[in-house]
Parts: structure tokens; sequence; C-alpha cells
């Protein structure tokens, strides 16, 4: 597979970009397919304005008992994923590593 260019617009690097440029960010779990849109003021209240969501996932809070993790996508003309493929590669990595640690 080609590894595809790293290119995000600038809004995306901190949380007051995204609300000033009006960003739209949404969270998608890879295991149960929920899909949020991101409050990102509220989010900017929590973790302060600096704070930004590229290369990062959380574990899904979206479906009740749903173990899977949150990644987050940007509107960019359609929503592309908000991480790199290194963050990618290592993402794959722990997952395997998690999963057979599971199976013994």
């Amino acid at each position: 597979m080609a590894k595809r260019a790293c290119i995000f617009p600038s809004w995306v690097e901190s949380l007051d970009a995204g609300i000033a440029e009006e960003g739209r960010i949404q969270g998608r779990c890879a295991k149960c397919g929920e899909v949020r849109r991101v409050d990102l003021a509220a989010l900017r209240d929590v973790k302060g304005g600096a704070y930004s969501l590229k290369n990062r996932r959380t574990r899904c809070k979206l479906t009740a008992g749903c173990d899977g993790w949150v990644r987050f996508h940007y509107m960019h003309g359609v929503m592309r994923p908000l991480w790199d493929d290194a963050t990618a590669d290592r993402w794959l990595s722990q997952e395997a590593c998690h999963d057979a640690r599971m199976e013994r």
C-alpha cells in the first residue's frame, strides 16, 4: 500500500484554531462503528485550547460495553483521517500485541 502524504490543514493543530475556523471533526469507533461529531468548544473546556486531536485515539464511550478505539477524522471536502501513517502503524502493532496476549 502506498504511503499517503500527511498534509493536515492548519486548523487541526489546536482546538482554538479549529473553533476559529469552524472546523468539523468526528470520532468513529473502529469496533462498533458508532460515529459522533466532536464538540470542539466543550473539549477545549476540558483539555485547553492548545490541545489537538491529531494522531490521538481514545477508548470507545459511544456504545455501552464497547472496548474499541475511537479515531478522529476531519472535514476537508470529505472526512479524512486525522492521523499519519507512522501513528497508524504504531496503533496496529499495539492492537496486535493486545490480541496476542488475549489469546493466551
